[in-house]
């Protein structure tokens, strides 16, 4: 990283850790403005990763992505719909997500039936691991086609065992032939998908253990900031867990 002439990160924390590590580790010379190792100079800013907001706004409005909004809300009619969009890594807390709708099921009994998760995850950077088990457990039998997805996808054994039992739990519990409390989504969307149940949902959920360490978890702060302009019914939910810290 030292060989590059800039390097950027997404927070001053990430900046300044890097920097005095540097430092203790390196014994190089920093500054407000970057690391200096003999005669050369390497610039630390901070770059936090955005979207084009009018552009994607736009986009939201399309016919097409329109009429994908309306199956979704036709499919989940009666029932409000609470979003997650993570990749299958530890550190998006998907299992805590999980943990947390089981207990407001639970605690609040008048929601069952009425309030369905729909959990988008892809994988990568993960060891391959086949678990059909979590698209068995969780296809719909009301959602739409684009969101019955039954797919192979990398995973851990144990993170994609601790999802799939949890799905199954929590559906085998509060579930009916006509109602599944959590719809997982194992395959990327395409942008018309992706921001169509945006735009429907009614929450979105996001419980990343470590927060702004991935794109996708700003895109998806950022994009739904962007649906709010159009009701005033969008909610965004995100974990109050500590930075830096992993339970």
């Amino acid at each position: 990283m030292l060989g590059a002439n800039a390097i950027g990160f997404q927070s001053f924390a990430y900046a300044r850790h890097f920097m005095s590590t540097c430092m203790s580790t390196l014994e190089c010379e920093i500054s407000h403005a970057g690391v200096t190792v003999g005669s050369r100079f390497s610039s630390v800013g901070i770059f936090p990763i955005g979207i084009d907001f009018s552009t994607t706004d736009a986009r939201r409005t399309t016919p097409a992505v329109l009429d994908r909004v309306k199956a979704i809300m036709q499919a989940h009619e009666g029932r409000k719909i609470i979003l997650g969009h993570d990749h299958l890594d530890y550190i998006q807390g998907i299992p805590n997500k999980l943990m947390a709708f089981d207990r407001f099921l639970r605690d609040h009994a008048e929601w069952r039936g009425k309030a369905v998760l729909i959990q988008v995850t892809t994988s990568h950077r993960t060891p391959k691991y086949i678990n059909s088990s979590i698209a068995s457990a969780t296809s719909s039998p009301t959602a739409p086609n684009a969101l019955r997805r039954t797919s192979s996808f990398d995973i851990s054994q144990q993170l994609g065992q601790q999802i799939a039992e949890a799905v199954e739990r929590i559906n085998s519990t509060y579930g009916t032939p006509t109602y599944l409390p959590v719809e997982v989504v194992t395959e990327d969307l395409s942008d018309i998908e992706y921001l169509a149940l945006l735009t429907a949902a009614d929450a979105c959920l996001v419980t990343s253990i470590r927060d702004g360490t991935a794109f996708l978890l700003f895109i998806y702060f950022s994009k739904t900031i962007v649906m709010q302009k159009s009701t005033s019914r969008r909610t965004i939910i995100s974990s109050a867990s500590k930075k830096g810290r992993r339970p």
